[in-house]
């Protein structure tokens, strides 16, 4: 049974004639019959019948019974080849703190589409504590996350690191330099940075305080603080971004909370892949550029 005999098959059933079925394929009757001719012997009955009288040509019952299965190795066949064109199409699976994707990871992810033709990515938006799993289960390549945690087969590096800033209404600030007890923390959009963050929101709020709003997801932070007033603590990553794009206010934070700290996860077992060599030299040249983020892997390869 070849891809010719069965395409010869399909073009009939299609068509409903010899005729137009030579036609559709361009090649001559004589040649399409020895195609369907060919696979009735493989296959040992017959798969058409003629009406006397009529060009139609009919589905035989053991050719109706035959016609799913012809339709499944074609489908097969084409997926087969796509096998093969999806391979010369490098994959890259990485994961990312929403805020991370948000604001750092997207500029990567576009400069390296921009500079290789046809590269794909499977990006996902994961928790740190998700991450752990996705790795562990091989679904990514790498992940950038904000916890550190001891996974067997995996390697958490810290990557960089970014000052804690105070950015939103600027109505909600008397100065420039603002005292965490300055702050009314009812007017607060809360973002559960990490442990370091979460204890020293603690020590100055206290823990039974209620913020305006409780959220982890960055593109409602952006809406709040465009529409809904507030204020928030974020990285520099994030503040510096929502500042340039948005001009979003931005003041200096007296006793600040310690800088947030990201990890690069990978596989012990990682193997060099230069598009991911690539993609890690482009972050590593985005981190140098923004304001209040220092990276702590300076190595030509990350």
């Amino acid at each position: 049974m070849t891809q010719l005999e069965i395409e010869a098959f399909l073009s009939v059933v299609q068509t409903g004639n010899i005729t137009k079925a030579a036609e559709h394929l361009y090649i001559s009757q004589p040649a399409l019959s020895r195609r369907l001719k060919a696979l009735e012997q493989e296959l040992g009955y017959t798969l058409f019948e003629r009406k006397k009288g009529s060009r139609m040509m009919e589905l035989t019952l053991e050719g109706a019974a035959f016609l799913p299965l012809a339709e499944q190795w074609r489908d097969l066949l084409m997926e087969s080849r796509a096998v093969i064109e999806k391979s010369k199409r490098p994959l890259l699976r990485v994961g990312a703190v929403d805020s991370v994707n948000a604001y750092i990871m997207f500029r990567v992810y576009r400069r390296l589409m921009d500079e290789v033709q046809g590269i794909r990515f499977k990006i996902i938006d994961n928790s740190s504590f998700d991450a752990y799993r996705l790795m562990e289960i091989r679904s990514l390549d790498l992940s950038l996350v904000a916890y550190p945690m001891y996974v067997k087969g995996i390697s958490a590096v810290p990557l960089f690191s970014e000052e804690m800033q105070l950015i939103g209404d600027k109505k909600l600030f008397p100065s420039k330099r603002i005292h965490p007890s300055q702050l009314d923390v009812r007017q607060e959009l809360y973002v559960d940075w990490n442990r370091e963050f979460v204890q020293w929101h603690e020590f100055w709020f206290g823990n039974d305080v209620q913020p305006k709003v409780f959220t982890s997801k960055m593109a409602f932070l952006e809406k709040m603080l465009l529409e809904g007033g507030g204020w928030a603590i974020v990285p520099a990553s994030v503040a510096v971004y929502m500042s340039q794009q948005f001009g979003i206010n931005t003041c200096q934070l007296l006793d600040p909370p310690a800088n947030r700290v990201i990890y690069l996860l990978r596989h012990l077992d990682y193997w060099s892949n230069p598009l991911m060599d690539q993609m890690l030299g482009y972050l590593k040249e985005l981190l140098q550029q923004i304001d209040g983020v220092t990276l702590l892997r300076t190595e030509e390869k990350i």
